[in-house]
């Protein structure tokens, strides 16, 4: 077991203050390299007990003996030792100092006060004494580090047992191999991903857009039915806006007082061209943000832009309810029903919506191969996608990859197994055709027709037509389509088929912001 360097020259030197050697105190010092040295004196003191200086010299020789036998980096008197070797050095004689080595010189010989500065010194230079790692050792910890690194991968290829032997050779090398990998992995990840700065935070280019990520709907609560009727005096937002007058003179508020409000020297001319680049979700963010804003947007005539590209034929207005009648009348009937404001036509009536698409997630189960002893199933998971355009086209996907590979790319360049392209158009609930084929105590529901559904092959052989339901739910309005009835139509031979709907799901909206119009 190595005793503490400071307890050694500690002893040493109480062994030397009983025997009075020398006129002077011991005095430590460490120079530049961090290498602790002992003075000694080098003048004797004739002892008081009568020792002769031949028993002063013999005790020098055993004293400077037992010094050189230590192997470790202590200095004492003029011998100095470092990595093993004895070098000569002169004894400085620099002048008075106020440090805490010459404060402890010019103190008077106690034995007590010696003991105490000296265990105060060596455990302060203890963090000098630091011991030097030999190449060897290095080597064989990076040797170790490699060979873990290669049992890892063993490990994960799956090859467990040349894993473990790579595992016992690292460690028989190195027993603490899996806390330097770590360091090692961890110091690597550093410099491959740096603390990020400011340029990094803020950039010049525009923010890109989200990737679509598909959330499944699950629907619990009942499908919502609006009680109000197509004839509406006054929405809830104004209703809140006539129970507040001071709404409409209102201003923006800063965050903080100090601060200026550059938006509010805008008139609402020039605001309005700014609502014109922006969709219904920014606006509705930016009404949300105070009074002022909530005014000025539902007093926009941006809503009116939006209805006017939603509702038109030949795609929403069916040519039943539009006979004889202009876009300009239509939407004239619209404004009416809704005291003219143009938002909440946009709300209430029905639509399409085309920010997106509606997405339905089907299974169903068959037998597999097994025998009498077991019986294997399989649960196939497929998907239906419905994108509609304005211009009254649609493209019908059926496929088996995830919603998240399909969206991306669901567009009409696209070209598979299972993709049609038909036409499409809305039968609203309050069409006359419609109305009359209600059964006694039936509420009429908005129906979407899609017809000429036809691979994009030079010569197909089926067209498909479908015929859907468009229900609100809970989560949004016109967000769900429920399949009445599917059948396909033999252009060879006109003979028309109906499909079975066991394993149909219905439809739900997924809104997806890299679609456009954004509507």
């Amino acid at each position: 077991m190595s005793r503490d360097p400071a307890d050694e020259i500690d002893e040493s030197l109480a062994d030397l203050s009983l025997g009075g050697l020398g006129p002077s105190h011991p005095v430590l010092s460490t120079d530049e390299d961090g290498v602790i040295s002992l003075d000694l004196g080098t003048e004797p003191r004739v002892s008081t007990a009568g020792d002769g200086p031949s028993e002063l010299d013999r005790f020098r020789k055993e004293w400077q003996a037992e010094v050189q036998a230590k192997k470790q980096g202590v200095s004492v008197g003029p011998v100095r030792w470092k990595s093993n070797e004895v070098t000569k050095r002169p004894v400085s004689s620099a002048g008075p100092s106020t440090s805490p080595r010459a404060q402890w010189r010019a103190m008077p010989p106690d034995e007590d006060t010696h003991k105490e500065a000296l265990k105060q010194v060596a455990s302060s230079s203890k963090i000098l004494i630091q011991p030097r790692v030999s190449p060897i050792r290095a080597k064989r910890a990076e040797d170790a580090v490699e060979i873990y690194a290669r049992a890892v991968e063993q490990e994960q290829s799956g090859q467990l047992n040349e894993a473990l032997l790579l595992y016992r050779r690292a460690f028989k090398l190195n027993d603490s191999v899996d806390k330097l990998y770590a360091r090692s992995r961890l110091k690597i990840a550093q410099e491959e991903d740096p603390t990020p700065t400011s340029m990094d935070v803020v950039s010049s280019m525009a923010p890109r857009e989200a990737p679509y990520s598909f959330q499944r709907h699950l629907q619990f609560a009942p499908d919502y039915e609006s009680k109000q009727s197509h004839r509406i005096s006054d929405s809830p937002l104004t209703t809140i806006f006539n129970s507040r007058p001071e709404a409409s003179s209102a201003t923006f508020l800063p965050s903080e007082e100090n601060l200026p409000i550059p938006i509010e020297s805008l008139p609402p001319e020039l605001l309005e061209l700014v609502f014109a680049h922006l969709d219904v979700l920014s606006l509705e963010r930016f009404g949300a943000a105070s009074w002022k804003a909530r005014w000025l947007t539902a007093r926009s005539e941006v809503w009116k832009s939006l209805v006017k590209s939603i509702y038109k034929p030949p795609g929403v207005i069916p040519t039943t309810w539009a006979r004889g009648r202009t876009q300009e009348d239509i939407l004239a009937e619209l404004s009416e029903r809704h005291a003219g404001e143009w938002r909440t036509v946009m709300l209430e009536e029905e639509r399409i919506r085309m920010d997106g698409c509606y997405i339905a997630v089907c299974h169903y189960v068959r037998p597999g191969a097994g025998d009498e002893w077991v019986a294997v199933t399989h649960t196939i998971t497929y998907h239906r996608f419905l994108r509609f355009y304005p211009d009254g086209t649609v493209i019908s996907f059926l496929t088996t990859d995830h919603p998240s590979d399909v969206v991306p790319i669901l567009k009409p360049s696209l070209r598979g197994k299972g993709l049609h392209f038909g036409q499409w158009r809305l039968v609203r609930s309050d069409s006359q055709t419609d109305r009359e084929a209600l059964k006694p105590g039936e509420k009429a529901q908005p129906k979407v027709l899609i017809n000429s559904l036809l691979e994009p092959s030079a010569a197909p052989k089926y067209e498909f037509e479908m015929e859907l339901v468009l229900r609100e739910t809970a989560r949004g309005r016109w967000n769900k389509l429920d399949m009445q009835s599917y059948r396909s139509i033999n252009l060879s031979n006109g003979e028309i088929l109906g499909l079975v709907l066991k394993h149909q799901r219905p439809f739900y909206f997924s809104k997806v912001r890299s679609y456009h119009p954004a509507l």
